[in-house]
């Protein structure tokens, strides 16, 4: 859509939502920029794909009361931007963030909302006071960094406690590097 980098410094102070998202989103590839509508501070960001707003607001009543407004009013005032943008116009996201935390009865508000489809895909976030919070709640448009996390254990233990599960004393023979193969199938034969 033709903006430049924000610059985080133009974010606002380096603990609110926005903050975190343009750190994570540039991180992740996007051309992110400063915007507004209506007082309400926001993020636009695009890569090649997709292109969306990221909206901050006080609480989660105040998104409940005022997500409907900012999303038309972001689509009305880029609407030549959304024509010419292919199809990417198909990929267009709205999320709404706060650093507040929300009541159950305000959580079930903010998902029937994000499952709201017309117009925009939605993304709710609460809570939203540090860069891991703002990951998790802007998953869905970050791209996978899956890397499992193994646990470590002795691998020679593990083979031993296996192998004695098919022959008892088994892993005692297979384990030494002094035992001959055969060593091991003269054992195993009289095992029978």
């Amino acid at each position: 859509m033709g903006h430049t980098r924000s610059g985080q410094g133009d974010i606002g102070p380096v603990t609110t939502p926005l903050f975190f998202a343009d750190a994570v989103l540039s991180r992740a590839g996007y051309a992110c920029w400063r915007a507004e509508l209506d007082s309400v501070p926001a993020l636009g960001f695009e890569d090649t794909s997709l292109v969306g707003f990221i909206f901050e607001y006080p609480s989660a009543a105040a998104i409940v009361d005022g997500w409907r407004a900012a999303e038309e009013g972001m689509i009305k005032r880029h609407s030549r931007d959304f024509r010419r943008a292919g199809e990417k116009a198909w990929n267009v996201y709205c999320a709404f963030l706060t650093a507040s935390s929300a009541t159950p009865a305000e959580c079930r508000q903010l998902r029937t909302i994000e499952e709201d489809l017309e117009q925009t895909r939605k993304l709710m976030g609460t809570s939203q006071t540090d860069e891991a919070a703002v990951s998790q709640a802007l998953l869905p448009i970050l791209p996978m960094t899956y890397s499992p996390q193994l646990g470590t254990f002795d691998a020679e233990a593990r083979l031993a406690r296996r192998l004695d599960g098919l022959v008892p004393g088994i892993s005692n023979l297979l384990l030494n590097d002094a035992i001959e193969p055969e060593q091991v199938l003269q054992h195993l034969s009289s095992q029978r």
